[in-house]
C-alpha cells in the first residue's frame, strides 16, 4: 500500500461521502486530525468542507486556511499524492473556485481534470457537453439555479463562463475516456467524455496508472482532479482493503409513505409534490420502522428528509429530539416548515 497514492479528497457536500466505508472522513481540521488521517492505510481521505453551502469568499477564506495547514503535512508523505475536489454532477457549487485556490496554494499540478458525468442519474458528457437524460444541461432547472446557474453545458465553455474569461474555452482540452493525459500541460485544463459507470473505471485507473509516471518524472507535480471517476477506480483495485464502491438506487419518483404522520406527510407533499426519490422513500420507511438508517443519496433533498424524520417522529409525538448536522446543511426556513407541521400534529392529538 505504501507505493499506492493517497487520494485526497475535498468534499463540498456530505452525499459524497456516503458511498464508501473504511476510510477516514473529517469534518474538523486540525493538524492533528490530518496527521492521523494522512497516516491511515486507507488510499482515500475525505475532508467534508461542506462548501457549496457557503458564500464564495467563506469558501475562499476556509480552504485557503486548510490547505495552509495541510501543505506542510503533505510534503512529509512518502508516497505519491493526488487532490479530488468533488462537486456536483450538475454543475451548481463552487467549481472552479475551489479547484483553483487548492491549486494556488497546493500546486503546481500535473493537470485539472473535469469530469462532472453520473451515467446511474442519467447525467453524461460526450463530445465536452454535459447532458442530462440526453438533453444539453443547460436546459434544465439545475442552470436556473439562483446561485449557481450558468448560460452553457459545453464543458470549456462553462469554465470560461464561471471564471469570468480567466480559464478561455479554446485552451481546454477535450479528450475520451481512454486517452492519455500525458499531453497536457503543466495546470491545464481538460474535460473528459464518460457515459457510462465503464467509461468513469477507465479514467480513474487512468489517472492512477499516469500518476506515478508523473511523479517520477516531476516529483514536485502532483495530480489534480475534480472527477468522481477516481474514487471509483481506487475502490476497484485489488490491493484496496476494507473499501466498497455501492451503486446508486435508481432515481424514480415514487409516492409517500402512508405511514408518515398526517400534517408531516401534507408538509411533504407541498414541497415534493411529484413524490419522492425512491432512495428517499426507503430510508423514510425504514426510520419509521425505528432501523438504523444509513442514507446514500445523490441530492442534498434527500439527505435533509433522511437527517430529519427521526426527529419530526420524536415531536410528533410530544418527545425531545436533536437533530445534529454539518453546518448549513439545512436552511433555517426547512427546519421552520417541519417544526410547524410537528406542532400541529401534537394539536390535533
Amino acid at each position: 500500500m505504501a507505493s499506492s497514492p493517497k487520494i485526497i479528497v475535498f468534499d463540498d457536500d456530505p452525499t459524497g461521502s456516503q458511498t464508501v466505508r473504511g476510510c477516514p472522513l473529517l469534518l474538523e481540521f486540525s493538524t492533528a486530525n490530518l496527521q492521523s488521517g494522512l497516516a491511515d492505510s486507507s488510499p482515500l481521505l475525505f475532508l467534508l468542507t461542506n462548501s457549496r453551502a457557503l458564500e464564495p469568499e467563506q469558501v475562499r477564506q476556509e480552504l485557503t486556511a486548510l490547505c495552509r495547514r495541510l501543505k506542510p503535512l503533505l510534503a512529509q508523505l512518502t508516497r505519491p499524492w493526488l487532490v479530488v475536489s468533488r462537486g456536483d454532477s450538475t454543475l451548481r457549487g463552487h467549481t472552479p473556485l475551489e479547484l483553483e485556490v487548492i491549486r494556488a496554494e497546493l500546486g503546481p499540478f500535473a493537470a485539472n481534470v473535469l469530469v462532472p458525468a453520473f451515467p446511474q442519474g442519467g447525467r453524461i458528457t460526450r463530445d465536452g457537453v454535459h447532458l442530462l437524460h440526453g438533453e444539453p444541461l443547460h436546459h434544465s432547472a439545475f442552470a436556473r439555479d439562483q446561485r449557481f446557474g450558468y448560460p452553457s453545458s459545453d464543458l470549456p465553455q462553462w469554465l470560461e463562463h464561471k471564471t469570468a474569461g480567466l480559464i478561455q474555452a479554446n485552451v481546454v482540452v477535450r479528450l475520451k475516456p481512454a486517452e492519455s493525459l500525458a499531453e497536457l500541460k503543466t495546470g491545464q485544463w481538460a474535460v473528459l467524455d464518460a457515459s457510462s459507470p465503464i467509461d468513469l473505471d477507465v479514467i480513474g485507473e487512468q489517472v492512477l496508472a499516469e500518476l506515478g509516471a508523473i511523479a517520477a518524472e516531476r516529483p514536485q507535480v502532483h495530480g489534480f482532479a475534480n472527477i468522481e471517476a477516481l474514487v471509483s477506480g481506487v475502490l476497484r483495485r485489488s490491493d484496496v482493503v476494507g473499501a466498497q464502491h455501492l451503486d446508486a438506487i435508481p432515481r424514480e419518483f415514487v409516492d409517500l409513505p402512508a405511514t408518515l404522520a398526517g400534517p408531516i406527510y401534507n408538509a411533504l407533499r407541498s414541497r415534493f409534490p411529484d413524490g419522492l426519490y425512491l432512495a428517499q422513500v426507503k430510508a423514510l420507511e425504514a426510520a419509521h420502522r425505528g432501523d438504523d438508517v444509513v442514507q446514500l443519496t445523490s441530492t442534498a433533498s434527500g439527505k435533509s428528509v433522511g437527517l430529519l424524520y427521526p426527529a419530526l417522529a420524536q415531536a410528533a409525538e410530544g418527545k425531545n429530539s436533536l437533530v445534529v448536522t454539518p453546518r448549513n446543511v439545512l436552511p433555517e426556513q426547512y427546519l421552520n416548515e417541519f417544526k410547524e407541521s410537528a406542532d400541529q400534529y401534537q394539536e390535533l392529538n
